[in-house]
């Protein structure tokens, strides 16, 4: 797929290999520089709302938006599509009223109304096993972090120290959380800095250079399009009071604390602690088995104890009809007065209908399974320049 620039096209998608340990990962990558923009490791990337706050985080750190997102159809993307198409319409509106003005002012003929902006020009929809460029970048990522992890997860499973239960999940997200976000910061640094080498083949399409340098500082034209602050601001106040980073509830959290605590493993030791083992003696170099097994097996006596005591954080639940239930209460002018076709369902309407398609979200592909070399780079718009 060729990309005229940064900014042209993000992809978004989920990792839910760690998902039944209860390890939910999502993230956004630039299409032209492979720059990841937006990572997130939570309890939650299968409901709308989480995910639509990653995105608002995204936008609001970057200060400019993306023309198009490319990303699967399911449950998840739905409000991130509505509001990328309410931040793209809204800028959109925005200048054309400034160009109606400075045309009234010089008193000259106004400019062409617009057409309306169709949504494929917005956001794009298609299998996960197509969204090749999130898709890569997450089996570099598990072939460098996540794939240690699974192996080691899976070992626990399978010596009937992990079981799909509440206190097991409370355990294994108490010390290893953490752990895994560190990791994948870590790996999104190195991954932003690291150069993409010259590949002959590809080199009219595929740009050489660091992530992060390709994208803050290309060569090619920026493509973003600029923010319209006014209508990101009402968007944040949408999702204002769900908190996507809390793992666990600050009453369990602290449980968990003292539990560890007795062991003899303050907070502030855990949080220095990684999945690594010495070289030498392939042990490992910090006691994270021990210190949750210990957890699991005090967690479930007290769970056996006080039935309902232990709960897990809680997942927003109709994240579309609390959206739609709060844009009702209130619109403020500035939105309403460049946001009434958007919001009035003119072009798109509200809520979104998301649908399940049923594939692998986080298959990891590779050069060989798709039987064709040349459709490797191809997400669905391989003959497309895209400027």
């Amino acid at each position: 797929m060729i990309v005229g620039g940064p900014g042209r096209f993000f992809s978004a998608d989920g990792y839910d290999k760690l998902k039944r340990f209860g390890f939910h990962i999502y993230g956004f990558i630039d299409g032209y520089s492979r720059f990841v923009t937006q990572t997130y490791c939570g309890v939650d990337n299968k409901t709308a709302l989480a995910p639509l706050v990653m995105y608002l985080r995204m936008i609001r750190r970057l200060g400019r938006i993306p023309r198009l997102i490319r990303a699967d159809k399911g449950v998840e993307t739905a409000l991130i599509a509505w509001a990328h198409y309410t931040l793209r319409k809204a800028i959109r509106d925005a200048q054309y009223t400034e160009r109606v003005a400075e045309a009234q002012k010089l008193v000259v003929e106004p400019p062409e109304p617009l057409a309306p902006l169709r949504f494929e020009e917005v956001f794009f929809w298609g299998p996960s096993t197509r969204n090749v460029r999130i898709e890569r970048w997450w089996r570099s990522l598990a072939d460098s972090s996540l794939r240690e992890y699974l192996y080691f997860f899976e070992s626990l499973a399978n010596d009937g120290w992990y079981s799909e239960v509440t206190p097991d999940r409370i355990a294994m997200r108490y010390v290893y959380m953490e752990m895994l976000r560190v990791r994948i910061a870590g790996f999104v640094s190195v991954h932003n800095s690291h150069r993409i080498r010259k590949q002959p083949t590809r080199q009219h399409y595929l740009p050489t250079g660091k992530p992060r340098q390709l994208y803050e500082y290309a060569s090619v034209p920026d493509l973003h399009e600029p923010l319209h602050y006014p209508t990101l601001a009402w968007l944040e106040g949408l999702v204002q009071g769900f908190d996507i980073d809390r793992y666990l509830p600050k009453d369990i959290e602290e449980l968990c604390a003292r539990i560890c605590l007795e062991f003899g493993y303050s907070a502030e030791y855990m949080q220095r602690m990684t999945l690594g083992k010495d070289p030498c003696t392939r042990v490992d170099l910090y006691p994270h088995k021990r210190i949750y097994l210990y957890l699991r097996e005090r967690l479930r006596k007290i769970h056996g104890q006080v039935k309902g005591f232990l709960a897990e954080q809680p997942t927003p639940r109709d994240g579309m009809k609390l959206i739609e239930e709060r844009i009702k209460a209130t619109i403020p002018p500035e939105v309403e007065g460049v946001m009434h076709a958007s919001l009035t369902g003119a072009e798109v309407l509200f809520p979104l209908q998301p649908i399940e398609n049923g594939d692998n979200n986080d298959e990891e592909i590779d050069k060989g399974d798709t039987g064709n070399n040349d459709e490797w780079d191809d997400d669905g718009l391989m003959w497309e320049w895209l400027e």
